[in-house]
């Protein structure tokens, strides 16, 4: 049909039936042009919600963390540790996955929680006479450390009495070539990785880390050894360490809206010390937030009545100023 109108001379007639035909054909035209502008608009269409739905499931990731309720466990030994020791309240030990049940005795399991907190560096000889022998003869004090270690290698021997302990140049040293994890390592190494994630300005990474920390610390450290006080000072470092990342913990919570997370947070610090005026100050802001005035009251008294069971002395003016704050505005 088309050859015939391009064939035709500009003077002829087209006949009844072509001319319906061209009609016919520029209807279909018309409506092939109808059909390809609907379908570039559905599909710009598409393509606009098709970006709508990106930037909504991207806005929902940068906003997710992890449920309120959800606590990390504590960080897992890799499959590949040799030896897995927790000294952050009772020493356990296991080899291998094999727990130590029993001692060969109080000095040798002594001898090894001193290597332990050592692990990286090694440990002059005099050094262990000193600390666990301080009124015994440089004999004696020779003497009784032989016989401790020659106790401690039979209980972590498996075969090979000096694979776990070596001793060189008058130094003793746990074996650097044997894979060794220890909680209160991966517990000191969570806090600045926390500190890092703060200054970054990540606080949700900055409250996993906290919370593998504090999750790590089942109590004082070495809390079932009470024949020995050479870690006391080490401990009482290592509570406050503990300490000062659940307050922060709780600090970040409360920043996050998470208040219940908050709240438990700071009462766990309080079960550990009660005169922590600090736990007791960020309990009142989260009563403050739940519009809980009346326990912002009562919570001054509970610090009140700690402080004055324990030390004798009233709460810090900073204390009593963050709740008459609190109360003020009320």
């Amino acid at each position: 049909m088309l050859d015939s109108f391009a064939s035709a001379s500009p003077g002829d007639t087209p006949s009844a039936e072509a001319a319906r035909s061209l009609s016919h054909l520029c209807v279909a035209a018309a409506e092939h042009q109808r059909l390809s502008r609907e379908l570039e608009g559905a599909a710009k269409r598409h393509r606009l919600a098709e970006q709508r739905v990106g930037r909504t499931i991207a806005d929902g990731l940068a906003r997710w963390k992890p449920h309120p309720t959800a606590t990390p466990a504590a960080p897992l030994p890799p499959p590949a540790a040799r030896v897995e020791a927790r000294v952050l309240g009772p020493l356990a030990v296991k080899i291998e996955g094999v727990p130590i049940e029993r001692w060969g005795s109080l000095k040798a399991r002594a001898l090894f929680e001193y290597l332990l907190l050592s692990w990286d560096k090694p440990v002059r000889r005099e050094l262990l006479m000193h600390v666990f022998w301080p009124r015994h003869s440089r004999g004696s004090a020779r003497n009784n450390l032989n016989v401790s270690l020659y106790n401690l290698r039979r209980t972590l021997a498996d075969g090979r009495p000096d694979r776990h302990i070596l001793y060189a140049d008058g130094c003793y040293q746990l074996n650097p070539e044997i894979s060794w994890w220890i909680d209160r390592t991966q517990f000191l190494a969570r806090l600045p990785e926390a500190q890092m994630h703060l200054q970054s300005g990540d606080a949700t990474a900055a409250v996993a880390a906290y919370q593998a920390a504090v999750a790590l610390y089942r109590g004082p450290l070495f809390e079932d050894d009470t024949t020995s006080d050479w870690h006391l000072g080490e401990q009482a470092h290592l509570a406050d360490l503990y300490l000062d990342a659940l307050e922060r913990l709780g600090e970040l919570h409360l920043e996050l809206r998470d208040l219940t997370l908050a709240e438990r947070t700071a009462k766990r610090a309080l079960a550990d010390d009660p005169c922590r005026e600090s736990a007791h100050r960020l309990l009142m802001r989260c009563y403050a937030q739940r519009q809980e005035h009346h326990l912002v009251s009562r919570q001054l008294q509970i610090c009140a009545t700690s402080l004055r069971r324990q030390f004798g002395i009233a709460p810090a003016p900073e204390t009593v100023e963050v709740c008459e704050s609190i109360t003020t505005r009320r």
